[in-house]
This record gives C-alpha cells, sequence and structure tokens, in this order.
C-alpha cells in the first residue's frame, strides 16, 4: 500500500484507495504521505462508512470519497446515508460502480447480471433525493468533482440541450458522469435491456444443461427419439406415441394434456434431477447474493418399468 502511495507521489498521478475494516491503520498510513500526494488526486473507492469517518477522510486526510448503489439501501446503508444527507458539502464526492457488483438497490428486480456505468443514474437519484436538490444540478457538482480529481479537461463543446430544459454536458471518460432525469430514465431503461439478455443467456445455459442430462440418464439402447419427456419425467415411446404427444403438447391446455399422459400409461425409463434453487438477488456486488431456496433433490429413478407416467 505505501509502494503505491509512493509511485502515485513521485508519477503525480491520481490515485484510487480501499480500505475495509482497517480504518484507523489506512488513516495513518495515508497521512504520513498525503503531503506528496495530488491535492484532489487520492480518491477513496466505494465509502460506507459513518459521519465521523466521512469527516476525517473529506476534512481532515482531504480525499475525495466514491458511493456506490448501496445508498439506494435504507437497511444496509443507514449511516453512509445519514453521513451524506448531514454534511455540510459534496465537494468531495464521487459517484462510481464498485462494478461488477452492487447494482443500485433502487432499480428493483430482475437486476443485471453485473453493474456497469449505465446504472449510475440511479444512484445519483438516491443522493439527490437524499439531499432535496435537482438530479441535473448534482450531476453537474458531481461531474465538476471527477474532473478535479482525476484531472479531466473540459471538452471544448456546446452541450446539448434536453426537453426538460437541462443539459448534459460532455459525458467524461470517467465513471464519473453527468445525470439528468431524462438520462436517468433512459439509462434505466437500457438496464431492464441487460437484464432481459442476461435472463435470456440464462436460460439457455439451463436448457443445454438439462439436454446433456437427459442425454446422460438414457439407458443404454435407447436415444432421444425413443423418449418422451413430461415434466422431469422421460417417457418409452413409440415414433407414433411421440408424434401425437408432440402434437396434442400444442393443441391442448396443461391440465387436459396431462390426462392425456396418464391414459398413454407410459413406462417412465428416467427421472430428471431437480432444476437448481433460484437465488434472490439483492444487488449483486460484494455481498448483495440472496440466499438460495432449499430443495430437496429426488432420486433418479432408472431402468424400464420403475412406475408410470403422471402416478
Amino acid at each position: 500500500f505505501e509502494a503505491q502511495l509512493k509511485i502515485a507521489a513521485e508519477l503525480g498521478k491520481p490515485i484510487l484507495l480501499h480500505e475495509r475494516e482497517a480504518h484507523s491503520e489506512f488513516v495513518r498510513v495515508v497521512k504520513e504521505h498525503r503531503e506528496s500526494l495530488l491535492p484532489d488526486g487520492a480518491v477513496l473507492n466505494c465509502f460506507s462508512g459513518n459521519a465521523a469517518e466521512f469527516a476525517t477522510y473529506t476534512d481532515e486526510l482531504r480525499l475525495c470519497v466514491g458511493v456506490t448503489g448501496i445508498l439506494s439501501s435504507d437497511e444496509r446503508a443507514g449511516d453512509l446515508r445519514a453521513a451524506l444527507k448531514g454534511a455540510a458539502s459534496l465537494e468531495r464526492v464521487l459517484v462510481g460502480t464498485d462494478a461488477p457488483y452492487l447494482t443500485p438497490f433502487s432499480m428493483g428486480a430482475p437486476y443485471p447480471k453485473f453493474n456497469t456505468p449505465e446504472t449510475l443514474p440511479h444512484v445519483v437519484a438516491a443522493l439527490a433525493q437524499l439531499r432535496g436538490v435537482p438530479v441535473a444540478e448534482l450531476a453537474a457538482t458531481l461531474l465538476a468533482n471527477s474532473r478535479r480529481a482525476f484531472g479531466l479537461p473540459v471538452l471544448a463543446r456546446s452541450p446539448a440541450p434536453l426537453s426538460n430544459g437541462h443539459t448534459l454536458g460532455d459525458v467524461s471518460t470517467s465513471v464519473m458522469v453527468p445525470l439528468s432525469d431524462t438520462a436517468a430514465a433512459a439509462s434505466a431503461g437500457q438496464a431492464e435491456k441487460l437484464a432481459a439478455a442476461a435472463a435470456a443467456e440464462k436460460a439457455q445455459e439451463e436448457a443445454a444443461a438439462e439436454e446433456k442430462a437427459k442425454k446422460s440418464l438414457l439407458p443404454d439402447g435407447l436415444t432421444e427419439a425413443d423418449v418422451f419427456q413430461h415434466k422431469r419425467q422421460l417417457l418409452r415411446v413409440t415414433a407414433k406415441e411421440r408424434a401425437v404427444l408432440l402434437n396434442q403438447k400444442k393443441a391442448l391446455d396443461r391440465e387436459a394434456f396431462d390426462k392425456l399422459v396418464v391414459d398413454f400409461a407410459l413406462d417412465v425409463v428416467a427421472t430428471l434431477p431437480p432444476p437448481k434453487p433460484k437465488k434472490k438477488s439483492v444487488a449483486g456486488r460484494g455481498g448483495r447474493r440472496g440466499a438460495a431456496r432449499g430443495g430437496r433433490r429426488g432420486g433418479r429413478g432408472r431402468g424400464r418399468g420403475r412406475g408410470r407416467a403422471g402416478r
């Protein structure tokens, strides 16, 4: 850690810092090297502490602090919210993702598979609501803070006007971006698309895994053409029975089709294991995974004539 601080000082570059359960030691080390670092170029990533720690970092050590999507959780970020709400100034506050985790809680389910800078409008909106200030006004402050911290230039072009009279300004290459109410809405739509794409990808992976499991359970001498899957059971069928079942599955409702399968009295040659229990999503990154629902695994039931379908 100290070696990295020395490198930043020698090169005259900004430095991104991280502290976890080491507040006192962190303060001691940074204090010894603070004067050799850039005046505004030391940034504490993913701050989630209390008001006293916030004051130590921003006033005593003159660090910028980055806040993330955890800010939108009353339950998990009570101290952080109190610190930011009571802060005299936000001139040393930035917003960031800490990707790929800590997707903003305010997005609601389904959460994107990975956190990205596109979710930052939700962080800015949560902070603006907490402070009771307009989103566009806060975004301008945060952008100025990030430019100062990382030495980013102000691009020489006019900002594009929005329908609400605000402007986006230019977007820096940093993850600290300016955001208006309109931009926040657009980004939320993009996050929904990301979540849908992730869900589709997961569904494909699960389908492929089930097909692999199905093949592994087939008794010797049988192929996929010799069985029909109903629920979690693989039923032995003739070519004619298989064709009828495939056709009727499209035409009948679930209850009627289940009755039809029972009436066929087909032999169960194998039973697929139950699908993996789904996890509750709670904004992922560094501790936001939900506990999986429990479930018992059933027996595989190999062999012809072990049971009858639906019974």
